[in-house]
């Protein structure tokens, strides 16, 4: 007998039968060296009371709009605390134009009113190679944002 450990990924190419010996079936992965135009962005809001159920449904709502109208938005993830104090975006931008265009959606669209009056306090934390045009612009619109600069690194996809 003998045991296999792997990804939970690469477990969909084990067949285990009776006899309990497996097949193991080799699963790849492609791998890329990390992008230097992608650009990561951590969004994290403190959450106003009683106010977690409607920004699920906002969130929701936002997925879904940005999904459609975003294809240079390559992640757009919204999670939320289990103490539901926090609400975060995880997102990843092809490159500057991306989140900028991304941004300006955003500001000027219809949901930064309904999320911004759900929460109090923010962290915007931007990472990769961030360039002027994106620094002015969140200085132009009130954020205090953290930026860490790329060294290296990989994504398989």
């Amino acid at each position: 007998m003998f045991f296999t450990l792997a990804p939970k990924k690469a477990l969909a190419g084990c067949v285990i039968n009776k006899g309990l010996s497996a097949t193991v079936y080799q699963v790849s992965f492609k791998e890329k060296k990390m992008s230097s135009d992608r650009i990561n962005i951590f969004y994290e809001l403190e959450i106003k009371d009683g106010k977690a159920d409607e920004l699920r449904e906002i969130a929701k709502q936002m997925v879904a709009f940005n999904d459609e109208g975003e294809p240079e938005t390559l992640v757009y993830d919204v999670y939320i605390s289990e103490d539901e104090k926090l609400l975060t975006f995880w997102e990843t931008h092809a490159n500057s134009d991306a989140l900028l265009f991304h941004a300006d959606r955003f500001a000027t669209g219809q949901f930064v009113g309904e999320v911004l009056e759900r929460t109090e306090r923010t962290r915007l934390c931007l990472y990769g190679n961030i360039t002027a045009e994106i620094r002015k612009w969140a200085l132009d619109n009130g954020f205090e944002n953290e930026y860490h600069e790329s060294i290296d690194g990989f994504q398989r996809v």
